[in-house]
């Protein structure tokens, strides 16, 4: 069975992914900072049981670096390496650069860049095992062309495009 990984997927365009990918008989692990509440909606959307092997729910908090290798960890023992990884969890902020605090910054890149970045250095090498995989980064025009009042947002979309 094909197994995907979708950061973010409790809400608005993850769950919408979640729920496609489901129906066309994916095995969907939904990684999200709440899990109960994430898998109730996810269930409520497709109609699968409690307990269902096609939809699977981790908790990730991508501001939290050192719990990612744990939700790798729990990614690993149910499904192994997944074919697909999809990173749509973000963050977003507005305010100039002046005016956007320190802390913002941090957690924007933590949950939009370095997030990403240490679980895919996790999972890679059972994908590369495999000798197959796809991981996709959901970015955004912010991204591609840096936006007067999200400066924070943009800095860090770009640098989720260009890795």
């Amino acid at each position: 069975m094909r197994s995907v990984v979708i950061t973010g997927a409790s809400r608005e365009l993850g769950r919408a992914s979640a729920d496609f990918l489901y129906f066309l008989g994916w095995q969907v692990v939904a990684a999200m900072r709440s899990v109960d509440a994430g898998l109730a909606r996810l269930r409520a959307a497709t109609g699968a049981a409690q307990g269902d092997p096609r939809l699977i729910g981790v908790k990730l908090d991508l501001m939290d670096l050192a719990s990612i290798p744990a939700t790798a960890n729990a990614i690993e023992a149910a499904v192994g390496a997944p074919e697909v990884l999809v990173h749509n969890a973000g963050l977003a902020a507005a305010g100039g650069a002046e005016d956007t605090p320190l802390e913002a910054w941090q957690q924007l890149f933590a949950t939009n860049v370095f997030g990403p970045v240490a679980l895919t250095q996790i999972l890679l090498p059972g994908m590369r095992a495999k000798g197959r995989g796809r991981i996709v980064a959901v970015s955004s025009v912010g991204g591609t062309r840096g936006m007067p009042g999200i400066s924070a947002y943009s800095a860090s979309k770009g640098a989720l495009e260009r890795w």
